[in-house]
């Protein structure tokens, strides 16, 4: 899904919509929410909002119809791979774009009348400047960011780690551009999932010494992806050519290994994406969804979720 960050008199944002729909995209729109209406505005729950003090704003903040469209904008913004930041906008649109970046996704920023130049711009993914370019860029036909053939662009998961009769399987989409520069999973440092296993199974020191695919596997868990190989424009699952994209053989993997008996996905939507459309399975396991190691819920509610590993390994 496409989130499109704008403000509420940006004169561009019902054009973008139109166009992004009618290529195909699915999109969020916040000036028509799914719960109906017409967007949220300060002065719905006071009309003297724009001269608030702070305590009044305060306020303001818990007020139901401000909590019901922040749980409608935040729930869009985890559920899309992508943010179109469309300007003119103002604090809350950059705000959102910038939570969508620390994401680990994808930003676009489309300027249709130019603005005041602006440096940090820069820590965004893409800036385009006309609406074509926008949907170019969207579809990833190497027309705007990309000069090289897409096969330069291909990738190449990891190899599974596994040991000695393994229980459960962790799968995740395909290994970021960190791991596969270091082979070994997870080699980014915004993404806790070694510190969570840590956490989990309060190893040893020494386990620790012999390296975290020995720590890791000798706990019976294996680790590999649903994806093997395919275009990948930058780190993120975003950026995913997904006509290029070829799945691992899960099956087989599991055939070899008949001591899995669950498989445990990173991630409740785009691992689950990719799990159901490539690794099609017919091995006796238990297939669960955890939520991702990457997503930007509390460290406390991931430990939370996958605290449950722990009992599966022994079951």
């Amino acid at each position: 899904m496409i989130y499109v960050a704008s403000s509420w008199r940006n004169k561009y944002y019902p054009e973008v919509i139109k166009r992004l729909r009618q290529e195909g995209f699915p999109v969020y729109d916040f000036r028509n929410p799914p719960h109906g209406g017409t967007g949220f505005h300060w002065t719905d729950v006071d009309e003297n909002a724009p001269n608030w003090t702070f305590e009044e704003y305060e306020k303001g903040l818990s007020h139901p119809l401000a909590e019901r469209q922040f749980a409608a904008d935040l729930e869009a913004l985890q559920q899309a791979d992508t943010c179109v930041l469309v300007l003119p906008c103002g604090r809350s649109a950059h705000t959102e774009a910038g939570w969508m970046s620390g994401a680990g996704k994808r930003v676009i920023v489309y300027i249709p009348e130019m603005v005041e130049p602006e440096l940090m711009y820069k820590l965004f993914d893409q800036v385009v400047g006309n609406l074509e370019d926008l949907v170019r860029c969207l579809c990833y036909d190497g027309e705007i960011q990309y000069n090289r053939p897409l096969e330069d662009y291909r990738k190449f998961g990891l190899a599974p780690w596994v040991g000695n009769n393994p229980r459960v399987l962790i799968l995740g989409t395909m290994a970021g551009d960190t791991s596969i520069a270091a082979q070994s999973y997870y080699d980014n440092s915004r993404n806790p999932f070694w510190r969570l296993m840590e956490d989990i199974f309060h190893p040893y020191p020494e386990e620790i010494s012999l390296g975290r695919k020995e720590f890791i596997t000798g706990r019976g868990i294996a680790l590999w992806d649903c994806i093997y190989s395919g275009v990948r424009f930058d780190s993120s699952d975003a950026s995913f050519s997904e006509n290029t994209l070829q799945g691992n053989d899960i099956q087989s993997f599991l055939e070899e290994h008949p001591t899995i008996h669950t498989v445990i996905l990173n991630g409740t939507s785009t691992t689950v994406k990719y799990f159901d459309r490539y690794c099609h399975i017919k091995a006796p396991v238990e297939v669960m969804a955890f939520p991702s190691t990457a997503s930007m819920i509390t460290y406390q509610k991931k430990l939370e979720a996958w605290s449950e590993l722990k009992g599966l390994v022994w079951k």
